[in-house]
């Protein structure tokens, strides 16, 4: 049995809908140009997209949102690699400092990452 204790402090993590979407796409970016080898994920700096969240509820809930998008995560990672890389190279986007992921526009990005991809929809199973 749970405890009105146990529900509080499991709400306490939960975000909308779109914000998991952005979560998603930042944790995508924040990977690849910040991650190194080990693909490490900067909280505080996926926070400067949302301030209005902790970086403590991300870490929360990127378990949840990886779980439900992990049958094309690969395959989004790849192809902002891809389109990242090419429209760098272009010059489409501002450069960065690597020594600095602080000052990284993240928002910038996301918007990018918005304009240039899709994110599959993910239908939510019905409870039983």
């Amino acid at each position: 049995m749970h405890s009105r204790k146990d529900s509080t402090h499991r709400n306490k993590y939960t975000i909308p809908k779109e914000d998991e979407d952005t979560l998603l796409i930042a944790v995508i970016i924040v990977r690849t140009i910040f991650g190194n080898v080990d693909r490490k994920i900067n909280w505080n700096l996926i926070q400067k997209a949302m301030p209005q969240h902790e970086p403590v509820v991300f870490q929360r809930r990127w378990p949840r949102v990886r779980d439900m998008h992990k049958t094309h995560l690969k395959k989004l990672q790849s192809e902002f690699e891809e389109m990242y890389l090419e429209a760098y190279a272009k010059g489409q986007l501002p450069s960065i400092n690597l020594q600095q992921p602080m000052s990284f526009d993240l928002t910038h990005h996301i918007k990018w990452f918005r304009d240039n991809l899709e994110l599959p929809e993910y239908v939510y199973p019905y409870a039983c």
